[in-house]
């Protein structure tokens, strides 16, 4: 190729490169931005755009309910850490709802979601409903979530036993990552509420993984520090603990899972107030609120290299509670309410 028509050849394709990178336009939100808050930017975002939100001085923005449906979206916080805060509003489902799939969150506190109970969250992900799938994929970090009926509800997908459709994730392979995030004091006094409450998938259409690495999530009002309800439960490194002694379970996955539990630090108070000692729980045959039981290969169990510190007065109450693997034993290990079969995947420790 003449040297020309090289240079030429290069030339375009810079071009080309710096038209595409140019339309991926920033969204700036604050006093002085595009948009006030995001309450206002979120129905006019388009795919494929960073947010930055200014911090603002310090002064909260009072928001609930704000929908986000664009894709492949990149939402900072900048200049310090925007607070998103909910107090004395009444809030349908949450602070922020994520309806879009292929989204960061970085460098925020959401705080104080208030409204109808439990249903009221500082951070809702939502699947599509099922003749428009859509949702997941969604990484959250750096962070707060504290002081509200609930921290993070990854809502259900897939048909329940009812046969009732609860939407679809956009992907056969969905994901929620949460890394760097601290959730506290997140609950309800009826025990519905949780710091982190990542839903399930009835009928296993999409293999949803709940990945968390590297948070703190402490002291749940009556509710749990961490529960996971996917077919995929990935807990590695993080701090669980409860110290104030009004949590219930520290780790809770009561549905099964495949599930990864590696390299972190659980701690139980010894000062119990009205909340059960057990600290983790593994397919709960028994407990009430058990609407599915995953099926090989989504039962088996690695918990490898944590660090438990069992201060929890004991009683006749197990710190960590399993159904059993291999045997039936009514009175001991109960069949899965569901009618489900026992365990048979021996667990590794």
């Amino acid at each position: 190729m003449p040297q020309f028509k090289l240079r030429s050849a290069i030339v375009a394709l810079f071009l080309l490169a710096g038209a595409a990178f140019c339309g991926a336009q920033t969204v700036t939100v604050g006093p002085t931005g595009n948009y006030p808050n995001m309450c206002a930017a979120a129905p006019n975002l388009t795919d494929g755009e960073t947010v930055t939100v200014d911090a603002n001085g310090g002064v909260p923005y009072s928001e609930h309910d704000c929908i986000i449906r664009a894709n492949n979206l990149t939402i900072s916080g900048v200049n310090g850490r925007p607070i998103i805060d909910g107090m004395g509003i009444t809030t349908n489902k949450g602070l922020w709802l994520i309806n879009g799939h292929d989204i960061v969150i970085d460098n925020f506190e959401f705080r104080n979601a208030s409204g109808d109970g439990v249903s009221s969250d500082a951070m809702r992900i939502q699947p599509g409903p099922s003749s428009a799938p859509d949702g997941a994929n969604v990484t959250i970090q750096h962070c707060y979530f504290h002081n509200g009926p609930q921290g993070l509800l990854v809502d259900n997908a897939g048909n329940n036993l009812s046969g009732v459709n609860q939407g679809e994730w956009f992907s056969s392979a969905p994901y929620v990552k949460l890394l760097y995030n601290e959730f506290a004091y997140e609950g309800v006094s009826d025990g519905q509420g949780h710091n982190i409450y990542d839903g399930w998938d009835f009928d296993l259409s999409a293999l949803f993984t709940f990945t968390a690495e590297y948070n703190w999530s402490h002291d749940s009002n009556i509710g749990d520090v961490m529960r996971c309800r996917s077919p995929k439960c990935d807990i590695y490194y993080n701090l669980l603990t409860d110290t104030w002694g009004h949590s219930n379970f520290i780790l809770d996955m009561p549905n099964g899972a495949s599930a990864y539990v590696v390299g972190n630090i659980i701690y139980k108070s010894p000062v119990q107030s009205g909340s059960s000692a057990v600290m983790i729980t593994y397919r709960q045959a028994t407990q009430a609120d058990v609407e599915a039981v995953y099926p090989v290969p989504y039962q088996d169990v690695h918990f490898i290299n944590n660090t438990i510190i069992d201060a929890a007065p004991r009683g006749k109450q197990p710190f960590i509670s399993v159904e059993c693997f291999t045997e039936l034993d009514q009175t001991q290990c109960p069949a899965p309410q569901d009618g489900g079969t026992l365990l048979t995947t021996p667990g590794s420790v």
